[in-house]
């Protein structure tokens, strides 16, 4: 690749990773597909942002916006792209087909990529699919039997999911913790120490249980983002 190339590399996609793409876009571009397609039930995940947590210490923001839009949401372990294998070749092939490095413009790149979306669900035929185009394989993806209803949003679904989960901070110097995106004042008395943290739904309201190294609770705190919704308004 030459100079000239490089630079229209960088102008052409200004977003040198997924993680650098505004949440709100490509959540839009989620619930357009499930628009298009049908409720999607389950979405498996790798650990990079937008949808992962690389240090796997919160769930994101994106991530719960699908629970609470009643999605099953799964997360492959760590460094094992062969869990999804299927989607990562799917990738391959759309880009080498797509070509972006060889599109003139944009415009014409968008017609690449759309003839490799379409080629690979109509008119490619896999083994798989038993000899047959993936849309000849289910014929059911062009009826939209699951419709999507943008209106189905509920916080709740959310918090009965974190309910689940458990998780893990070292009290700060100043006796703080941050989760979800906020600090939380826990006792300057804990300082330094190690303790675990469940959330506990009291009435419909969320609160953050603290317990320490012998499952004693030393604190409840109010998960405000969460129970306003304001943790998962991506």
């Amino acid at each position: 690749m030459n100079i000239l190339e490089v630079i229209w590399t960088l102008s052409f996609f200004p977003c040198a990773r997924i993680s650098e793409v505004p949440i709100i876009e490509i959540l839009d571009c989620t619930l357009y597909v499930m628009y298009r397609w049908g409720h999607i039930k389950c979405f498996r995940f790798d650990n990079g942002r937008p949808f992962g947590d690389p240090k796997r210490e919160t769930f994101s923001p994106l991530a719960l916006h699908l629970v609470a839009r009643d999605c099953e949401v799964l997360f492959n372990p760590p460094r094992t792209p062969t869990k999804n294998a299927k989607v990562e070749r799917c990738q391959g092939t759309t880009g080498k087909w797509a070509d972006a490095t060889n599109s003139q413009d944009l415009e014409a790149f968008r017609e690449n990529l759309e003839y490799a979306v379409v080629a690979q669900r109509e008119k490619y035929k896999t083994r798989v699919c038993q000899g047959k185009t993936r849309m000849g394989f289910y014929p059911q993806l062009n009826s939209n039997v699951r419709r999507f209803n943008r209106k189905d949003f509920d916080v709740h679904r959310a918090l009965k999911f974190l309910e689940q989960g458990k998780w893990y901070r070292k009290v700060s110097s100043v006796g703080q913790i941050s989760l979800f995106s906020r600090k939380y004042q826990v006792g300057f008395q804990y300082r330094d120490q190690d303790i675990s943290i469940k959330l506990s739904l009291q009435q419909g309201k969320a609160f953050w249980n603290c317990y320490d190294n012998k499952q004693n609770l030393i604190q409840q705190l109010s998960a405000d983002n969460l129970n306003d919704g304001s943790y998962f308004d991506v």
